[in-house]
């Protein structure tokens, strides 16, 4: 049962935290508190039943999503406005492991670390924006010329071309294609992508169907 699991269990590890409700962290917690308080009663009171949890994450990323919510809607959900919150030890971590990389040339280094510093400045909110309009507040950040990919025709081939160059001489290559990749903002544009890099492979495309649901196959015995 999954009561007796969390029983056993050493640690639970919960990723992408800062992107949940933190109401579904408050219910997980209750009910730890009420399995693991069946054979220790004094666990009762303790945040979690004593059961140690990490939560993985970054702030700088996206926050939990309140179906047509405010802003201020958005920031009640995170998890660091839940009662919980004034238990979590805070761990950074600071070191960019990418810079550390011996074979990185010297030029590559330094650019990797510039787009770095300036992700961050977007997440801490330190970059330099502008208003627009009516609005209150400058939330109209300027993008560096240098990470634009600039065309006047198809912007999908243009993507394309810019994150997988000679594509028909290494779209057999597995360390080509899993050293890249293009992070679409919703599954229309994902379809409009996959279906271009498709059509640029020679040969016939296949078609395969896959269910995301368990069937439940009745099985009968006959017997002659």
């Amino acid at each position: 049962m999954l009561s007796e699991l969390i029983q056993v269990a050493s640690l639970i590890i919960w990723d992408e935290a800062p992107m949940t409700h933190r109401r579904y962290f408050e219910a997980l917690e209750t009910a730890m508190r009420d399995i693991l308080s069946k054979h220790d009663p004094a666990k009762s009171i303790i945040p979690f039943g004593g059961k140690p949890i990490v939560l993985g994450g970054d702030f700088h990323q996206i926050l939990p999503v309140v179906r047509k919510g405010s802003r201020s809607a958005i920031v009640g959900a995170s998890i660091t406005n839940s009662r919980l919150w004034q238990h979590v030890v805070l761990l950074r971590l600071h070191t960019n492991m990418r810079l550390l990389n011996p074979s990185l040339e010297e030029s590559k280094r330094d650019e990797l670390e510039r787009f770095s510093k300036w992700v961050l400045a977007i997440g801490d909110g330190t970059a330099p924006a502008e208003r627009k309009g009516d609005e209150c507040e400058a939330s109209w950040v300027t993008i560096p010329n240098d990470l634009l990919i600039h065309t006047t025709g198809d912007k999908i081939a243009a993507i394309v071309s810019e994150v997988y160059p000679y594509f028909l001489m290494n779209y057999n290559s597995l360390e080509y294609l899993s050293s890249r990749a293009i992070v679409c903002p919703n599954n229309i544009t994902v379809d409009e992508i996959n279906d271009f890099i498709v059509s640029l492979i020679p040969g016939d495309s296949v078609h395969y169907l896959s269910c995301d649901t368990i069937s439940k196959i009745i099985r009968t015995h006959t017997r002659f």
